[in-house]
């Protein structure tokens, strides 16, 4: 019996010490693309069955952008893609925003200023058992500037990216696509998988990593790229394991398999 106790005893011991470890970490998965703001004590959503619109389309919102935007001296000649991320709240409004690229440079402060002067969007709307609500969504929004003029993609109709093999990809369909086992299969997939990089435990880096991607009609993915990274090899540990992912169900357009741009934030955490 004493043997026993003993036993027990140094097993409960070791397990105290591996749980107060500072080497323990973790990766939470936020389940179904819902978020908590600390900001306004509600939640908001990645996604929306009926997406948010800028009154008059999304034209209308590369006139609003082009119409106010100031380019300073030294970037009036950039030119690139930046990606903009806005909560378009339930009364249409606009917020938090911020770029998920560096917000300290002279263009991204002058973008900020314009978007904070958006007029009402029509917010974006889920359905449950056929009946319709209003939720805060996120959009990331991509600009495109190029020598003092802005473009922003128009999420909500089908496109041709020259970019990707000339063929059709669509920002929104009748059904989004899905991971095996819905989003608990995801976080449990990603938990499995994912390694914390050494560097980032030994600086305390957290955060989420946002990586954009083609969800194919067979459901495989591809031409990944990384939005936003926190650094310390996050981002890359997140497309090191998405290039693991089993073939997801795939979005649908009138009942047939679609290819569809997609994005998913992985949030980083430790626990000690």
């Amino acid at each position: 019996m004493k043997k026993i106790i003993l036993l027990l005893t140094i097993v409960i011991s070791l397990l105290a010490t591996a749980f107060n470890s500072k080497t323990y970490a973790f990766v939470t998965v936020t389940p179904k693309h819902i978020y908590y703001d600390r900001s306004t004590d509600s939640l908001y959503f990645f996604h929306a069955k009926y997406p948010p619109a800028f009154p008059g389309g999304y034209d209308e919102f590369t006139k609003f952008l082009n119409d106010n935007i100031h380019y300073p001296k030294a970037s009036a000649q950039l030119s690139g893609k930046i990606y903009a991320e806005v909560i378009i709240e339930k009364d249409g409004t606009l917020s938090p925003i911020k770029l998920l690229q560096d917000n300290d440079n002279e263009f991204g402060k002058e973008l900020l200023r314009v978007l904070s002067l958006s007029p009402k969007w029509t917010p974006g709307e889920n359905e449950y058992k056929k009946e319709k609500y209003t939720d805060r969504i996120e959009l990331i929004l991509p600009i495109d500037f190029n020598s003092g003029k802005l473009t922003v993609t128009d999420l909500s109709k089908q496109t041709t990216q020259d970019s990707i093999n000339n063929h059709q990809v669509f920002f929104t369909a009748d059904s989004l696509p899905a991971f095996p086992g819905g989003e608990r299969g995801f976080g449990f997939f990603l938990r499995n998988h994912i390694r914390y990089p050494k560097l980032a435990k030994e600086k305390n880096v957290t955060g989420r990593v946002f990586v954009q991607f083609i969800i194919e009609e067979d459901g495989g993915l591809s031409h990944m790229q990384i939005l936003r990274d926190p650094g310390s090899g996050l981002g890359d540990e997140t497309m090191r394991v998405l290039l693991l992912s089993p073939n997801w169900i795939p979005a649908k357009k009138k009942g047939k398999p679609v290819r569809i741009q997609y994005t998913v934030p992985t949030n980083f955490s430790l626990s000690y």
